[in-house]
């Protein structure tokens, strides 16, 4: 890498009671390879979330209204990222490639990836695993897609979407499927 030692990439709690600290195999790899990872907990929509001191629980009457907000928590995070680079945070000032950016997630996390990439052209790769939305706009941006062909949450007809998905993506694209793989919590 250049003078720039760190590269930005983004990772997303799954719904029904995620937070941000789990999946942390996936951050801890990427984290050891000079990647920053800045990780959300969805107000209302992760197991909980403290604010003032106080926490939110999860809220399953909130999931419509956390599929609009997680695309913009997202952005924010960005946005963050890029002050702290500009200097707001001398931990990062000058250390964080802005312009190589990922967004990922799992489950309504990996959603949350690719509406994020559809509203954001800063996110220059997607990394999505088991989940993926009936359609987005963004079909260009290069995107890695995973599935366990024995996951029971999402089950055959999320795992078609995901298939299809990938399949409709006219840019850089790849699927990784797991033969007899299931989610594991």
């Amino acid at each position: 890498m250049d003078s720039r030692t760190a590269r930005a990439a983004w990772s997303f709690a799954r719904d029904g009671g995620g937070s941000r600290h789990q999946n942390t195999f996936w951050c801890d790899h990427l984290a050891s390879h000079g990647y920053i990872i800045v990780s959300a907990d969805h107000t209302g929509n992760a197991k909980w979330t403290i604010i003032d001191g106080k926490p939110i629980m999860s809220q399953g009457a909130e999931r419509g209204n956390s599929a609009k907000d997680r695309p913009l928590d997202v952005s924010f995070l960005l946005d963050q990222m890029i002050r702290w680079d500009a200097g707001a945070d001398p931990r990062f000032a000058g250390r964080i490639d802005t312009e190589h950016t990922a967004v990922a997630g799992m489950s309504f996390g990996s959603f949350t990836a690719h509406w994020a990439a559809d509203r954001e052209p800063r996110f220059k790769a997607v990394l999505a695993m088991s989940g993926a939305p009936l359609s987005h706009t963004n079909l260009t941006v290069p995107s890695l897609r995973m599935l366990g062909t024995e996951d029971r949450t999402l089950g055959v007809l999320g795992n078609a979407l995901i298939r299809d998905n990938h399949a409709k993506h006219t840019g850089p694209s790849f699927l990784l499927e797991m033969k007899n793989g299931a989610r594991c919590f």
